[in-house]
């Protein structure tokens, strides 16, 4: 059902209903004129044998020589393709004929040679020569001509002529010619010809379906299957038709049209692509700006509380060092015995050590709350970090660590307060210190101090790295958050990087962090250079 509906079978029969309708009507017409042509030729042969005949006999006639006529008329029927020559007189008699059982019949009025000039109630007088086709009980066609003989002046005027002036037909003459060689010639040719044009129309239609097949189907199915491979998607598809037909430029441009369509697929792939990454990229700096905020949101919450915390807190804590010292004092001059005196002493020095602890603790508190108000001056921070070094290097001596510094080669101006950057530097210089503690060698680790001068980036970095445990994965994010640490109860609470995380930002400044665990820490500090 398919295969009906294709445009190469339905050109097909478009094609074979205009040959056969064409070719038919050429044939039907060629059959007519090819009748009429024969029609034509025996009604002249028949008029030249009938002229052949009545001059034959004109003379015969005039001098009344039956008997010459007679021959004459019997030879000439005697001819292959001549059935009948009959002479007959106005009263229907057959005077002369080359049939021996036409001799002396009479015909009447109405028989089929009379009934042409006597249909009417008057007789026409005829010399018109009117060729009938009749069929011959031996099965084939006679050509009959009737021809009038008139009474002709010669013949009236004769002086054997019996017959009166005012007589105008004196007979007839009927000639029947055999149609039967002429219709199988005919029929023949007819054959010949629907032959010829069946033959013909075959040839065509094969001639111009592989001329339509080369050039139109085949070329159509090729385009057809390139639509069908674009529309699954395939745009590395490609026709090759090497032809300079209009479908030949027809596949080219279906060739350009694929190579445009796959450019602006590969342009929009890739603009999609690089809009993925730009909204990746978007989306991860939304997040840490989420997160800066919530931290800094966090931060102030968590200043204010410290402030609050700390001013109720500093003053019983004052009051107890104060009496713990008063206490110390008099058991100093009791008269206790030396061991108990010691005892009590020692858990006094404990005690006024947990509050100097706590001191310090209220302290950081109060430094964590403090805005940045403070007023910022232009200062070099190569002398900040030499200074925070000075101000921590027995605690590197204490616990053998070796220090490497370096310092930028010219002045490093940065806007800020020292005394604040300081602070902020030892928090982290202390927390290298524990994380590089001596092992069962004794040996420290090497704390590495830098300045660097970012020119690219107008940028002052300040880098310190440590060889101490490092920082685990999971532990790395959380570092900056307030009471946020890894180690033990009793060494910390987790304030000295949340404080040094809030002193950079005061400043305009960043903070960050690498670390791997069991390789070391290293914080980088960067700020704006003047």
């Amino acid at each position: 059902m398919k295969s009906l509906q294709s445009l190469s079978f339905r050109l097909f029969l478009l094609i074979f209903a205009v040959l056969v309708l064409v070719f038919s009507f050429h044939t039907y017409m060629s059959i007519q004129l090819q009748t009429q042509q024969s029609r034509h030729n025996i009604r002249l042969c028949a008029r030249r044998i009938s002229d052949l005949i009545k001059s034959s006999t004109h003379y015969s006639m005039l001098i009344n020589q039956k008997q010459e006529i007679k021959n004459i008329v019997t030879t000439v029927g005697r001819e292959p393709d001549i059935e009948d020559l009959s002479i007959i007189n106005h009263g229907g008699e057959y005077v002369y004929t080359s049939n021996p059982l036409n001799e002396h019949k009479i015909i009447d009025e109405h028989s089929r040679i009379c009934i042409q000039c006597h249909s009417g109630k008057t007789p026409i007088v005829s010399v018109s020569k009117k060729l009938t086709i009749i069929d011959s009980p031996k099965g084939y066609r006679i050509a009959e001509l009737t021809r009038p003989i008139l009474n002709e002046p010669s013949c009236f005027n004769a002086a054997c002529h019996v017959h009166p002036k005012n007589e105008k037909v004196l007979g007839l003459m009927n000639i029947q010619i055999s149609l039967k060689d002429i219709d199988d010639a005919t029929h023949r040719s007819i054959d010949i010809l629907i032959i010829l044009s069946i033959a013909s129309v075959t040839i065509i239609i094969l001639v111009l379906w592989l001329f339509i097949r080369r050039e139109v189907i085949v070329p159509v199915r090729i385009l057809h299957n390139g639509t069908r491979e674009i529309g699954r998607g395939n745009l590395d598809y490609t026709i090759s038709f090497p032809s300079k037909t209009e479908i030949g430029d027809l596949a080219n441009s279906f060739n350009k049209m694929t190579h445009r369509i796959r450019d602006a697929q590969k342009e929009i792939t890739q603009w999609s692509k690089t809009l993925e990454n730009r909204v990746e990229e978007k989306s991860l700096e939304l997040k840490n700006a989420q997160k800066q905020m919530m931290h800094v949101e966090k931060m102030a919450s968590l200043g204010k509380l410290s402030a609050t915390v700390a001013h109720e807190i500093n003053n019983p804590l004052a009051g107890i060092l104060n009496y713990t010292k008063l206490i110390a004092k008099r058991i100093q001059r009791s008269n206790l015995n030396e061991e108990t005196q010691k005892n009590v002493l020692e858990e006094l020095g404990i005690i006024e050590s947990e509050i100097k602890r706590l001191g310090n603790i209220v302290k950081n508190l109060l430094t964590f709350a403090r805005g940045s108000g403070e007023e910022l001056v232009e200062y070099d921070i190569n002398k900040i970090v030499e200074k925070s070094l000075l101000l921590v290097n027995h605690h590197f001596q204490m616990h053998n660590i070796t220090l490497e510094t370096r310092y930028c080669p010219k002045a490093c101006i940065v806007k800020c307060n020292p005394d604040r950057l300081k602070q902020a530097l030892i928090a982290i210089y202390v927390n290298a210190v524990e994380a590089m503690s001596p092992g069962s060698n004794g040996e420290g680790g090497i704390l590495r101090v830098e300045v660097w001068k970012l020119e690219e980036k107008g940028l002052v970095q300040i880098r310190i790295s440590d060889t101490g445990i490092g920082i685990s994965e999971e532990d790395l994010p959380h570092i900056f958050e307030p009471f946020y640490s890894t180690k033990n109860k009793t060494s910390g609470v987790g304030l000295g990087l949340s404080v040094a995380y809030g002193i950079v930002k005061n400043h305009g400044g960043t903070i960050r962090v690498e670390s791997k665990a069991g390789e070391g820490t290293t914080f980088f500090f960067e700020f704006p250079n003047i």
